[in-house]
């Protein structure tokens, strides 16, 4: 069972998952970014800024 987990405990392996961002319900798919030691929206490579990082995080679904 997924649950949002605060964003500490995330992977920063670059496993995409799904994250909450400030004032935002709507989660996005991220991942760890190493080169830009950011988070980074995962379908365009968007870095976010830090003032924006997620605050929650929960591993993807498995694909039907």
């Amino acid at each position: 069972m997924n649950t949002w987990q605060p964003i500490e405990t995330a992977p920063k392996d670059g496993t995409v998952i799904l994250a909450l961002l400030p004032d935002n319900n709507v989660p996005y798919a991220v991942m760890w970014g190493d080169l830009c030691d950011s988070w980074v929206i995962e379908w365009d490579t968007w870095v976010i800024p830090k003032t924006q990082w997620p605050t929650y995080w929960m591993h993807c679904p498995e694909k039907p």
